[in-house]
């Protein structure tokens, strides 16, 4: 039986409390696909993460979501934004992490748009307890500008600075 993908450890970057920016830059283009794991914390409460490749911040990205926390789940479409947010107003707390993760599939190749899911799950501060509500999101979302390897990927917090406990981890994904 052949082994299944496997993960490599491409880099990992820290939040500095001071920025609302994490870069991972020239990513070798010898993988299949990336995952980028992110665990958070940022210094506003309802703040999320955002991601953009190649310093692209013109209106080439577009989402599919699905947000559990409210009864019953709501969903959405957003067009032409610069960049894909997983989280939206609700979501991030001040005191607890929220972690998110990317897969962008095919990240390397040079004919195709370049597609991603993300998995998100965040705590909110609620009625002035913190951590108090957690939110689930599943998003897709496409990249729409003339296709070109990744070699770029920007986090960009929603509301405020990562905090310098907040860790992303940039993986490889090898074909077994």
């Amino acid at each position: 039986m052949a082994a299944g993908p496997t993960y490599k450890p491409i880099t990992t970057a820290n939040g500095t409390g001071s920025s609302a920016t994490v870069t991972f830059n020239n990513i070798p283009g010898t993988y299949t696909d990336l995952v980028l794991i992110c665990n958070f914390i940022v210094t506003e409460d309802q703040g999320g993460v955002g991601i953009r490749f190649n310093n692209d911040s013109t209106t080439n990205y577009s989402n599919t979501r699905i947000v559990g926390l409210n009864n019953p789940p709501q969903s959405g479409r957003s067009s032409n934004g610069t960049s894909i947010p997983t989280m939206f107003a609700s979501g991030g707390s001040t005191s607890n992490p929220s972690i998110t993760t990317f897969d962008v599939f095919n990240y390397a190749n040079t004919t195709t748009y370049k597609t991603m899911i993300s998995k998100s799950i965040g705590t909110r501060d609620e009625g002035g307890s913190p951590g108090s509500a957690f939110e689930p999101v599943l998003m897709t979302g496409i990249w729409r500008k003339s296709p070109e390897a990744i070699t770029r990927i920007d986090l960009i917090s929603t509301a405020g600075n990562f905090t310098t406990t907040s860790t992303f981890t940039l993986y490889g994904i090898t074909a077994a």
